[in-house]
């Protein structure tokens, strides 16, 4: 019985021991693997994409917009006198924008045209000039004299919701923009902050597609839409 036991016990206890030095031996090589750095593959970025938060859209241009008193009666002479180059003019309603250089900074304003800013505010034919910020900065955009005009029938046909209210925006705001509004049958609805940034403002009206058709024929007008619900201006 003993011979018997022993022959049994000792593999047994052989076998046992085997198996947990190999589990030993597993577990200590798992542990340092877990151990060693993982390795990332590191992947340039796209060409187009940089970090840079000075980096500007190749598109972009500043410019500034300037609001005449009087005319020129020659805008290229006016130009070439400052150095800059005319990009949009609006006889009618005393209005020029020119090109002061060929790439822009979103949000900063370039020392060479802070100067020409300061110089161009002292010539007597100008009322006021400021640096443009939306208008004219896109070189790929394509500008247009005439209004964009949206009418309710426009909406109704996509089945977009509008409200009573139409937008207005502008290429400079007229002397009085209640006026304007009595002058086309509408009524100003409250001007913001934002309106008086974007040169936009809202009117009620009773009737919106004759006063869009009005308001569209303006000078002082460059769109006209209904106040879509959930747009903000």
């Amino acid at each position: 019985m003993k011979r018997i036991l022993q022959r049994i016990f000792f593999p047994a206890l052989v076998l046992i021991l085997m198996l947990s030095i190999i589990a030993l031996a597993y577990g200590i090589s798992v542990e340092k693997k877990s151990m060693q750095p993982i390795s990332v593959e590191k992947k340039s970025m796209p060409p187009n994409i940089r970090l840079d938060p000075y980096f500007h859209a190749p598109q972009d241009r500043e410019d500034v917009i300037v609001y005449f008193k009087e005319m020129p009666s020659s805008i290229e002479e006016f130009a070439s006198s400052y150095g800059v180059t005319p990009i949009f003019v609006k006889d009618d309603i005393k209005m020029a924008a020119f090109e002061t250089s060929p790439t822009r900074v979103p949000g900063v304003t370039s020392q060479k045209t802070k100067e020409l800013i300061e110089q161009i505010s002292k010539d007597p034919l100008v009322e006021s000039v400021k640096v443009d910020t939306f208008m004219f900065t896109d070189k790929k955009s394509d500008i247009k004299a005439m209004p964009e005009v949206i009418t309710p029938e426009d909406l109704d046909k996509n089945g977009t919701i509008y409200s009573h209210e139409v937008i207005v925006g502008f290429w400079r705001f007229p002397p009085s923009l209640e006026d304007f509004a009595a002058k086309y049958g509408g009524r100003l609805v409250n001007l913001t902050e934002g309106d008086l940034n974007l040169l936009t403002a809202m009117f009620e009206t009773d009737d919106m597609t004759g006063f869009i058709n009005n308001v569209s024929k303006d000078p002082y007008v460059r769109y006209v839409e209904p106040n879509i619900v959930g747009h903000v201006c």
